[in-house]
């Protein structure tokens, strides 16, 4: 038998709440004992009572949780709503950094992997459609988001930024 610490089962429902629950996908404590089942092994030892329990020190935390009942005697349905970003403004994101010609082909992966990351499994799955661009056009060289980040550390430290546009020597 599986037996979880307290603070391990908390953290547990938090990061179920926060990456499987939204607006439109909501879970009962039997949804949650479900998926600390899948984690854990089906002999897990959960307390009905321990989830709410964790859920209301969640709450005094001001982690936001949004707590639905339909009517007395009904279950509850528990779900993290709130996120940092939109879905629209997760989708222009991954569309600025799929555009960016001066990122590379790997790193514009690995970028949007992480913005998915900000919102919920269900909601990322609608983010798969970004706009498509040539891998031609995109950079090879890894050196170029670190100039980028250079100039920018040089104009707002306010120092004289200095360029060498080519390097010529005698064939050119």
């Amino acid at each position: 038998m599986n037996r979880l610490d307290n603070k391990q089962r908390m953290l547990k429902l938090m990061e179920i709440l926060r990456e499987q629950t939204d607006e439109e996908n909501e879970y009962t404590l039997d949804d949650i004992t479900e998926c600390f089942k899948k984690e854990y092994g089906p002999d897990v030892k959960l307390n009905k009572n321990s989830l709410r329990d964790d859920i209301e020190h969640l709450i005094e935390a001001k982690f936001d949780i949004t707590i639905n009942q339909e009517k007395e005697g009904m279950p509850k349905f528990y779900s993290h709503q709130y996120r940092l970003f939109e879905l629209y403004e997760l989708r222009m994101l991954i569309d600025a950094v799929a555009s960016a010609r001066f990122i590379t082909k790997d790193e514009t992966k690995q970028l949007i992997r992480k913005i998915k990351k900000l919102t919920s499994l269900h909601h990322a799955k609608k983010l798969h459609n970004e706009i498509l661009i040539d891998s031609s056009v995109k950079s090879e060289s890894k050196l170029v988001r670190l100039a980028i980040n250079d100039l920018h550390e040089a104009i707002s430290e306010r120092r004289i930024v200095t360029f060498q546009y080519g390097r010529y020597n005698l064939n050119k």
